[in-house]
């Protein structure tokens, strides 16, 4: 199962620790499944990591962590798709070019203006309590 990540759904991780988006990072680590990026997301989160705001309430060394994860483990696509004009924010349209360059079987996010989509050709794009929800279902699935 490949899946793009939203920023935000990093951003939540480091700043909470919350138990779904944990889970969902654990799952990724475990191999559950795979994450897709590009070239233009992961400078997104790098630059996203950067708000002073965001700086005072992130370990650097987790920062760190969770970009040296990303370049080293995630499946990087090339980055040559563009999705202009496909959601209400600009922003996320590279979430959707990089899900449809990779083939991705679901988006995962908390923003708003992607969840509302509910899919894009085909990949839902989904809240990470949902995703949760796959996961389990997958796992219970595979213990069959």
């Amino acid at each position: 199962m490949q899946v793009v990540l939203d920023t935000n759904v990093y951003i939540s991780f480091l700043l909470t620790h919350g138990e779904t988006i944990s889970r969902i990072l654990d799952a990724w680590e475990n191999e559950e499944f795979t994450v897709l990026v590009s070239p233009s997301l992961l400078a997104e989160i790098h630059r996203v990591l950067e708000y002073p705001r965001l700086k005072t309430h992130i370990r650097p060394n987790e920062s760190r962590t969770l970009i040296e994860a990303l370049e080293n483990d995630a499946c990087l696509v090339e980055g040559a798709l563009t999705a202009i004009g496909v959601t209400r924010d600009p922003k996320d349209d590279m979430v959707i070019a990089c899900a449809v360059e990779g083939r991705a079987d679901y988006i995962v996010s908390g923003d708003p203006d992607l969840v509302d989509l509910g899919n894009y050709k085909d990949i839902p794009i989904i809240a990470p309590a949902n995703f949760i929800q796959i996961l389990e279902r997958d796992q219970h699935d595979h213990q069959s």
